[in-house]
């Protein structure tokens, strides 16, 4: 359930964050996954910066079918869900699965790879949900460009 202050944040922002929307042993699953599949399309290995390449890895499509992924859509999420959009239905799958590489630069959503196709309008018919898989490292700054906001 959102509390007053994450649905004032929504109103505002057009971002409503869910901490702890979903476990870190669920995270640690999904990240498994993910790097199978990087192990696989591009010879990356979670253990080997060196292997870190391409920076903005694509065509990521088994780990977002991953039946553990689905504890990203768990119950909290699925909660905010209904609160937002009422009737909702509920996708095949996990969706687009987005992974830079840190390079030691400033970070920000790469706008090119990383877009949404659809219109939003004041009253939404769909979200963008982000599910952060793992800590940051302490100064780490995030930053989001959102249309007509400054993020």
């Amino acid at each position: 359930m959102l509390s007053d202050g994450q649905l004032e944040e929504f109103a505002r922002d057009g971002i409503v964050r869910l901490p702890g929307a979903f476990g870190a042993e669920d995270a640690a699953r999904v990240r498994e996954g993910i790097w199978r599949e990087l192990r696989e399309l591009y010879g990356m290995r979670p253990d080997d910066r060196r292997t870190w390449e391409p920076c903005r890895p694509t065509r990521l499509k088994a780990s977002k079918k991953d039946p553990a992924a689905a504890a990203i859509l768990g119950p909290a999420l699925r909660g905010a869900l209904d609160q937002l959009l009422g009737e909702w239905v509920e996708p095949s799958h996990q969706g687009q699965v987005l992974v830079t590489m840190p390079t030691g630069e400033p970070w920000a959503v790469p706008c090119r790879q990383w877009h949404t196709d659809v219109g939003y309008d004041e009253v939404p018919a769909g979200v963008k949900v982000w599910a952060l898989l793992g800590d940051l490292e302490l100064g780490v700054a995030v930053r989001l460009r959102l249309p007509g906001r400054i993020g």
